[in-house]
């Protein structure tokens, strides 16, 4: 770059059918041809991102993830790292990028898309069409559903991610499927339904290909279970800690029982002190609103004379002429 010049422009993730924009929150600080070596190495900030080796034909070399990129990209230059490789593509580097982001996971998925766009020479890994997973949602579908994808095309469907993990995508997708029930079967299948399947019986369903459902309800179960996935987890939490009391007061104590676990779906993996204080507060709301059913009932019984209180039979009066007339319980 010659000298005075304006800076390198930061590098743009260029937007395909198979590999599209990933808005992720960087700080690019790229380096100037006239200071040296050791002052750029010296202004790394330690911190998670992405660096770029490029040759003196402004190509990439090699695109790398690091937990700390001042430590990372200094032991290229100094020694620090032994791969074969890295001794012919020191030789070949003139200068490099970095961009700063907010965590090692949004570092994980910004390497993977600039390898994918720019395809190095030095990047064994990640060049393939395999990516990260996703969860698309058919919002023009008449009964939307969560799809895990790896795949990100422009059909007007909405996407969240990618994510890191696969497993605990799948995971979170299970417990969420336990507490708002949603279709999970694909489309062919949806079509060819005569009657619902094992998923309405176990309640992850409410069995939209031959049943009438609650579109309202319906709705609200989709809407609910992206929060949770976006992370807007604290309203959803009380709103269902509400749900959850009214259905213990109304005696719809399966009902209460499946918000209270909704309650710790925003962690992973929920701990068991967590798991005990919601069943804790939901038996006691149940035993409270049991009892109060059953003084109110006792109150309103009018199978027993009010002159004498029903009485149950003892051991003792086996005898026909000794035994207690009983009324029988309410």
């Amino acid at each position: 770059m010659p000298e005075g010049g304006p800076p390198p422009a930061a590098p743009v993730l260029e937007a395909d059918e198979a590999h599209p924009t990933i808005e992720v929150r960087v700080v690019i600080t790229p380096p100037t041809d006239d200071v040296d070596l050791e002052t750029k190495l010296a202004t790394l900030p330690p911190r998670p991102g992405v660096y770029l080796l490029r040759d003196a034909n402004d190509k990439v070399l090699y695109v790398g993830k690091a937990k700390s990129l001042r430590s990372r990209v200094r032991s290229y230059f100094r020694g620090g790292d032994e791969r074969a490789q890295v001794t012919f593509l020191v030789g070949r580097v003139a200068r490099f990028e970095t961009l700063v982001t907010a965590n090692e996971k949004e570092a994980l998925i910004l390497e993977n898309n600039l390898i994918k766009q720019y395809k190095p020479r030095y990047n064994i890994r990640l060049k393939d069409d395999k990516s990260y997973v996703s969860v698309k949602i058919d919002e023009h579908h008449e009964w939307p559903r969560l799809l895990v994808t790896r795949k990100i095309m422009r059909d007007g469907s909405r996407y969240l991610g990618p994510f890191s993990s696969a497993w605990s995508v799948r995971e979170t997708l299970d417990t969420i499927r336990k507490i708002f029930p949603i279709r999970n079967c694909s489309d062919t299948v949806f079509r060819n339904r005569a009657r619902p399947c094992i998923e309405y019986q176990i309640k992850r369903c409410p069995g939209p290909c031959c049943l009438p459902v609650d579109r309202v309800e319906y709705t609200r179960n989709l809407a609910e279970s992206v929060d949770l996935l976006e992370g807007k987890n604290q309203q959803l939490v009380r709103a269902l800690t509400t749900r959850m009391s009214a259905a213990s007061e109304g005696l719809r104590f399966e009902e209460a029982a499946r918000a209270s676990v909704t309650s710790c779906a925003p962690s992973r993996r929920p701990s068991n002190a967590s798991k005990r204080s919601l069943i804790g507060a939901a038996t006691r709301t149940s035993s409270a609103s049991i009892a109060r059913a059953a003084s109110s009932r006792s109150r309103s019984c009018s199978c027993a004379p009010e002159s004498s209180p029903a009485t149950r039979p003892t051991p003792s009066t086996t005898s026909s002429s000794a035994t207690t007339r009983s009324w029988p319980p309410c």
